[in-house]
């Protein structure tokens, strides 16, 4: 809703560092706003490209040739090729600068209802999530974070392996304990028989009051960022005969989605492969290869579907683990998978807010005027600190 120049130089300049950077990212509901125009001219250089490699076997004008339904026609000479038949020689035709976009009133299938394609195989089972995933080998990984963000392990390796089953296998990760067996639900078992100690550290008092206290507290400074000023709210509120006011508060909500969290990687060879449910192809594979210790071409991400995504799946925290997991299991390839309690317990949740309204009527009962003020956590800046951060 904000049209300010803040707010439009700032989309101008994220969208031209993402192509900068060759970013394949989706969030904030944005992949059609962001990735029509491009989508639109890579499926019209294709076109022209197919088109001229066309013309040129036919020894043909390409002004004389048009395309439908995968194929180039040549109506005047009765010819016609598929595209694949084309690709090959289309490939070694440098891609026009300036191609022409059909013109909308043209479009077939853009603005009609089509028929989802991905529909049978989800309904027949053919579909594969990322907690579908199967590998030779494959070993299975259970993992228990502090219960407290932000806080540590404070068993030792060597008290809590007293208590691993012989087939099962313990290992530490960055923030919590993870055991690997041959099925998830042995290294799960064996995990929940563990006692556990840790150092909750800053956050062990950190309660729903205390937020709600701070944000309150928040709403009552003078300070704040400008979202949309129109006309003079304040005065009109001041001569208001009458005035309604009301605070309204939403609370920390898990994204919940239907598939638990959960990544497959192997680290073998001196190279990274990871099958994950993921929204950010590009981030992930930059952040499994800083784990995995090799290089980024060394690195493959295989983007399986995802069962309910909603921004969650914005967060490389599942990769970063499996794989500090799978630098240590010589090679075997490991599906970790979270419990649906750490799931909920451990997701980055929609931030807690609050907001006060103050609004005026007048003699007719009409809104005259109204403020808003909103304190809440701000989720650009954490989320970028988690992706973006080294």
């Amino acid at each position: 809703d904000d049209d300010g120049f803040l707010a439009r130089s700032g989309r101008a300049s994220i969208e031209k560092i993402g192509f900068a950077l060759g970013l394949q990212v989706t969030g904030g509901s944005s992949s059609v706003r962001d990735a029509w125009l491009p989508m639109r001219t890579a499926g019209a250089t294709a076109r022209a490209m197919l088109v001229e490699a066309a013309a040129k076997k036919w020894n043909v004008p390409a002004t004389v040739c048009v395309t439908k339904n995968g194929e180039v026609l040549h109506p005047a000479g009765n010819r016609k090729a598929g595209y694949g038949e084309l690709i090959s020689d289309a490939a070694k035709i440098a891609p026009p600068e300036n191609v022409k976009l059909k013109d909308p009133s043209t479009f077939n299938l853009i603005g009609k209802p089509i028929p989802r394609t991905d529909i049978a195989d989800k309904v027949n089972g053919k579909a594969q999530f990322g907690i579908d995933v199967r590998l030779p080998g494959m070993v299975y990984a259970a993992v228990k974070q502090s219960p407290v963000f932000g806080g540590t392990l404070k068993s030792t390796f060597a008290e809590l392996s007293k208590n691993i089953n012989k087939n099962n296998e313990l290992y530490i990760i960055p923030n919590g304990v993870a055991v690997v067996s041959n099925s998830w639900w042995r290294a799960k078992k064996n995990l929940e028989a563990l006692t556990i100690e840790w150092n909750e550290g800053a956050n062990a008092n950190l309660d729903s009051a205390a937020i709600s206290k701070q944000l309150a507290t928040d709403l009552e400074k003078t300070s704040a960022s400008g979202f949309r000023n129109v006309g003079d709210a304040d005065a009109q509120l001041k001569m208001a005969t009458k005035k309604i006011d009301a605070i309204y508060e939403v609370p920390f909500l898990a994204h919940a989605a239907m598939e638990p969290i959960n990544c497959t990687a192997q680290v073998k060879d001196g190279k990274c492969e990871v099958w994950v449910s993921t929204q950010v192809p590009s981030i992930a594979q930059w952040k499994a290869s800083k784990a995995a210790g090799v290089s980024g071409e060394n690195t493959t991400i295989h983007t399986t579907l995802l069962g309910g995504g909603f921004g969650r799946r914005l967060e490389i925290d599942m990769i970063e683990q499996v794989v500090h997991i799978a630098k240590q299991l010589g090679g075997r390839p490991v599906q970790m998978i979270w419990t649906r309690e750490e799931d909920m317990q451990h997701d980055m949740y929609r931030p807690i807010a609050m907001s006060k309204f103050v609004g005026a009527l007048d003699d007719k009962g009409q809104i005259s005027a109204w403020t808003n003020r909103v304190a809440a956590p701000s989720v650009g800046f954490d989320t970028m600190q988690r992706l973006m951060g080294s």
